[in-house]
């Protein structure tokens, strides 16, 4: 399907990939449900769509679909958006149901013992002991979407235009894939901003500006943000554009991975500010009355519950 020469109008690239995230959403919701009593014991079918996915190179294909999406994209024709964020959504479908799996099958009842294996491996001390924190699987699947994303800029774009078109269940699965591939690359938080990869880390530049993804992320809470008053203060139902089903999750998502993009920016020594919230001082009070505002509503919901 993504090889194929005859889909200018993007409809079938659009349509598989739609098809590919129903399923494995289905499965992942499926393993949730399945009670924890060892690997033999999860539904078999789910286990070998997954299983399926790994060996027929599903990734690769996904990050195919989005690298031909984003080069359309590029060349002017809008036919493609729709199958750019679907794929971004097959994308993290397949990650979420493999770490899925991967809890089941690991259960693990107290977390806080697989601690001291990350601790080492920090420290480069040699441990012998798996980490019961880490999948192997889907690590696999990330690496390679983060390969594909640092490597094509079609691929990038086509990010990009899933956070711009504003649907709201792609954008929250292009933030969760986005966070692991920051996680696991330092360069990706880099490219979010809009940052020259050969830019020296003592040279401060403005970043975070006009298309990048980090702007579209602040763009995504300045709109829950004007959901939340909406909702806050109107007595009847507003069919607005502003109207969104769940900015809950969208704001949590935005704010973690703001928050990998800075630590990573920081940890490199780029520690000025500039790098995310661009040189224009309306731009920069923007995005910070924004990151407060929902700082201080998240406050205000804590103490009415509190209250209640």
């Amino acid at each position: 399907v993504v090889t194929s020469n005859n889909d200018a109008s993007g409809r079938v690239l659009y349509e598989s990939s739609a098809c590919i995230t129903v399923i494995l959403s289905k499965v992942a919701q499926v393993l949730r449900s399945s009670p924890v009593s060892g690997s033999e014991t999860l539904n078999v079918t789910a286990n070998r769509i997954i299983e399926h996915a790994k060996t027929s190179g599903l990734v690769d294909h996904l990050c195919q679909c989005l690298a031909t999406s984003g080069s359309s994209l590029i060349a002017g024709s809008s036919n493609m958006l729709r199958a750019a964020s679907e794929a971004c959504r097959a994308a993290w479908s397949l990650i979420n149901a493999l770490d899925t799996l991967f809890n089941k099958k690991s259960a693990i009842l107290f977390p806080i013992s697989a601690l001291p294996s990350h601790f080492l491996k920090r420290t480069e001390i040699v441990d012998h002991r798996p980490d019961p924190l880490y999948d192997e699987e889907s690590t696999k699947m990330v690496d390679a979407v983060t390969r594909a994303f640092l490597r094509s800029k079609a691929v990038q774009v086509a990010v990009y235009y899933c956070f711009h078109q504003r649907i709201e269940s792609a954008t929250i699965c292009g933030l969760q894939l986005l966070s692991r591939c920051c996680l696991h690359s330092g360069i990706v938080p880099a490219v979010l901003c809009g940052l020259p990869s050969s830019l020296p880390v003592t040279t401060v530049v403005s970043g975070g500006g006009d298309g990048t993804i980090v702007s579209e992320i602040f763009s995504v809470l300045s709109i829950c943000s004007s959901s939340l008053n909406k909702d806050e203060h109107s007595v009847e139902p507003s069919n607005t554009k502003c109207k969104l089903a769940n900015p809950s999750a969208l704001i949590r998502h935005s704010c973690l991975i703001l928050t990998i993009i800075a630590q990573y920016l920081k940890s490199t020594g780029r520690n000025s500010a500039i790098f995310m919230l661009t040189n224009s001082p309306k731009k920069q009070l923007a995005r910070l009355s924004v990151l407060a505002h929902h700082v201080s509503y998240d406050d205000k919901t804590k103490a009415s519950f509190q209250l209640q």
